[in-house]
C-alpha cells in the first residue's frame, strides 16, 4: 500500500512540475538537424541525404554549391532580448580538404556589415572522412538599424565537398 501511494505522490508532483508556468521554452537557443528547415533559407538543392550526422538530412556544399543552408533572423529579435553573444556549435564533414570551408556569422545592417566572422573548418576539423565540431562565438552590437539582420552560414569558395549537421545557435 505504501509503494502505490508512494508512487501515486510521484506522478502527481511530476504532473504538478511539467505544468508548472517556471519550466518556459527556451528562446535563445536555436537547433537545427536539416529535417525541420523552420527559420532556414528554404533552398532544397542544398539538402543531402548523402551524409547526415544525425537524422536523415545535412546541409551540403560542393563545386555547384558556394553556401549552405542559411540561418537568418531580424536583428531586432537580438536587440528586444538584450543578447550581447552569439555561441554556435555545428557537426562538420569532410571528404577531403577542407581548405577555405567556413562557418560564418554577419550582421548586415541595409546599408553595410557590422560583423562578419569565420570559424575555418581546418582549424577544428583535423581528420577528413568524419564528424567534427566546429565552435564559434563572437560579441554581436548593442544595436543595429531597423531592417539588419543575423545569418549564420558555412562558405565554401574553394568549392570543395563538405556537410554540415545538428547546428546549435545559442544567445545570451
Amino acid at each position: 500500500m505504501e509503494r502505490k501511494y508512494i508512487l501515486i505522490l510521484s506522478i502527481s508532483l511530476l504532473l504538478i512540475y511539467s505544468c508548472s508556468s517556471d519550466n518556459k521554452h527556451d528562446d535563445s537557443i536555436f537547433y537545427q538537424d536539416f529535417d525541420n528547415l523552420a527559420a532556414w533559407s528554404n533552398n532544397n538543392s542544398q539538402l543531402s541525404t548523402e551524409m547526415a550526422n544525425s537524422g536523415s538530412f545535412s546541409t551540403k556544399m560542393d563545386s555547384t554549391i558556394e553556401f549552405s543552408q542559411t540561418f537568418n533572423i531580424n536583428y531586432s529579435y537580438i536587440q528586444s532580448h538584450k543578447y550581447r553573444n552569439i555561441y554556435i556549435k555545428a557537426m562538420g564533414f569532410i571528404p577531403e580538404d577542407a581548405e577555405g570551408l567556413c562557418l560564418i556569422v554577419a550582421v548586415d545592417a541595409p546599408d553595410k556589415n557590422l560583423v562578419w566572422v569565420k570559424a575555418p573548418f581546418q582549424d577544428q576539423i583535423k581528420t577528413t572522412k568524419t564528424w567534427g565540431e566546429i565552435i564559434l562565438k563572437t560579441s554581436l552590437p548593442e544595436s543595429a538599424a531597423t531592417g539588419s539582420t543575423l545569418k549564420v552560414y558555412g562558405w565554401n569558395p574553394k568549392k570543395k565537398k563538405a556537410f554540415i549537421d545538428d547546428v546549435v545557435i545559442e544567445f545570451k
